[in-house]
């Protein structure tokens, strides 16, 4: 049986177009100090998952950054079955 998504995901190139977009950049603060997105926040992955309520504001919508796709991909799926307005920037920094 397959899952429907319950978030959207964009391409890094999509995600380049943006104006004004709330990024969040969930690798941790070694890989974000490497370069992130022009005004991307850093939020590590396990603080916005645990910590939620103190980051995010579920009258946002967020878009949710990582190296590869992958923790990105995970804190959507989490994020949005809790109510939150999420999507993915598919491919991550390495199709940046």
């Amino acid at each position: 049986m397959f899952f429907k998504k319950k978030y959207e995901s964009i391409s890094m190139a999509e995600a380049k177009k943006l104006k004004n977009a709330a990024i969040i950049d969930v690798r941790t603060k070694a890989e974000f100090d490497t370069g992130s997105m022009p005004g991307a926040k850093n939020i590590e992955m396990n603080d916005v998952v645990s910590d939620t309520e103190m980051f995010l504001d579920k009258d946002k919508t967020y878009y949710i950054l990582c190296q590869s796709g992958n923790r990105s991909s995970m804190v959507c799926d989490n994020l949005s079955k809790r109510g939150y307005e999420v999507i993915n920037i598919a491919g991550g920094m390495n199709a940046y």
